[in-house]
């Protein structure tokens, strides 16, 4: 018995300084909720310079031009060009996405730059497709 008595006087000896240790919960910072007007905003308007640009290649294609870029070839169906705008489109959209949701603000300037960046060089290359002449001297839109 005196042991038992003991024992229950001594535990709170041992237990009281293992609960003074303790520090309280850190609480973090909640990283910012994703913009979903400006992903969707910055989607649309990619994909609708992207239709311009594949829009205005198309007809200049049909008047007799060529594509410069190596990645749909000289004369690319509308169904390649389609098919490679399309998937360009779903990979730079998933990338700004991923930006987007990122707790870096750097981040996600960066990938609302990029997209910016995108879609002033198809408006680009659909303006210069539209005005290429192609019964006069050769002429590319793009820079490589």
């Amino acid at each position: 018995m005196k042991l038992l008595i003991l024992g229950i006087a001594v535990a709170p000896a041992f237990a009281l300084p293992s609960l003074a240790q303790t520090q309280p919960a850190r609480i973090l910072a909640e990283s910012p909720k994703p913009n979903g007007k400006i992903f969707w905003l910055g989607t649309a308007a990619l994909a609708a310079a992207k239709t311009y640009d594949a829009v205005e290649t198309q007809a200049l294609l049909n008047r007799g031009g060529a594509e410069s870029d190596p990645l749909y070839g000289r004369h690319p169906s509308p169904a390649r060009l389609g098919l490679v705008m399309g998937a360009t489109l779903f990979g730079e959209a998933l990338l700004f996405r991923l930006t987007e949701r990122s707790k870096y603000k750097q981040v996600r300037w960066l990938g609302r730059g990029y997209i910016t960046f995108t879609v002033a060089q198809h408006l680009r290359y659909g303006a210069c497709d539209a005005g290429l002449n192609t019964h006069g001297p050769a002429r590319s839109c793009h820079t490589f």
